[in-house]
């Protein structure tokens, strides 16, 4: 795989994360956008300084940080400007989040898979697919109350399975 590859895969990856900092520390959203603009040039730029060996997404979000540092000193104007310890602080917060979502995205993944066939097929009409749950009961040729009863169901398993699997990991 190229750089450039391995680059974009990484970014898109990682490109919410990144911006979700950007937005918990700079109030201006106009700024928002610039920043992150600026955040995905430099990431592009030094990706060849990026230590394959360690996580994509602090790294980005360090370069992010030193980016709004600087934004903040050069415009000066920001009423609510963080200090070190306090964007240090956000990006551990927001670290802890993108783990437990990731573990979250795993664990629904394995409990997903552990449904039958007929049941991730119900799920993927009305979530993947994005079919009201009408759409859905035609298209299984069910009737509507039992569909939406259904998928209240195969929610509430999922949600079960899914806070299992992550009991299991810690």
């Amino acid at each position: 795989m190229n750089e450039q590859t391995s680059f974009l895969e990484l970014f898109l990856k990682h490109q919410d994360e990144v911006r979700a900092f950007i937005n918990a520390v700079e109030r201006k959203p106009g700024a928002r956008e610039d920043l992150f603009q600026e955040v995905s040039l430099t990431l592009v730029k030094k990706f060849d300084n990026f230590d394959a060996s360690k996580p994509f997404s602090p790294w980005a979000k360090g370069i992010a940080r030193n980016i709004i540092l600087n934004h903040w000193r050069k415009v000066g104007s920001s009423k609510v400007i963080f200090s070190d310890d306090t964007i240090n602080i956000i990006c551990e917060s927001l670290e802890k989040v993108d783990e437990l979502a990731s573990a979250q995205k795993n664990a629904l993944r394995i409990c997903f898979d552990k449904l039958p066939v007929s049941s991730r097929k119900v799920l993927n009409y009305k979530y993947e697919d994005g079919l009201s749950v009408q759409d859905v009961a035609k298209k299984c040729g069910g009737q509507f109350e039992a569909t939406k009863k259904m998928l209240f169901r195969l929610r509430s398993k999922l949600r079960e399975c899914v806070e299992l699997e992550i009991a299991s990991e810690c």
